[in-house]
């Protein structure tokens, strides 16, 4: 079996006024936090942002930071190459429906929307781009 590195901003439909965020690495995770948002995110277009480095990985919502994490030495980091991905489901079997919330099916259809989707590639120096502690890129 094959454990992902994943870093997370999650809508969950029991509270539309907060997103979790949380990061994996090689499977673990148990880093979620909820981070009140002050807007119900399902009446507008918002802006999400997910900066990731060697050292650090920061999420943004309309520009505002709502989470910082730097790395601590020896900690385990996601490093493995990643992709983007969304989906909705029914997540009410977890916990009995207390993360999420439960599925009443009285609101559906679910409809999901997204505008203006980028997936900047920033620079980044590594190890292999360094001669003799020089980058030469």
């Amino acid at each position: 079996m094959l454990f992902q590195d994943e870093i997370d901003i999650e809508f969950l439909g029991k509270d539309k006024f907060s997103v979790q965020t949380n990061f994996f690495t090689v499977g673990c995770g148990n880093r979620e936090q909820m981070h009140e948002l002050g807007f119900n995110y399902s009446e507008d277009f918002h802006e999400y942002l997910i900066k990731w480095g060697p050292l650090t990985i920061e999420w943004l919502v309309d520009g505002k930071l709502i989470r910082k994490e730097e790395r601590k030495p020896d900690e385990a980091w996601p490093e493995k190459p990643m992709f983007l991905y969304s989906s909705v489901w029914d997540a009410s079997f977890i916990d009995e429906g207390s993360w999420a919330g439960k599925y009443e099916g009285c609101d559906a259809p679910y409809i999901c929307s997204y505008r203006d989707i980028r997936v900047p590639v920033e620079n980044i120096v590594t190890e292999e781009k360094k001669l003799d502690g020089v980058s030469h890129e």
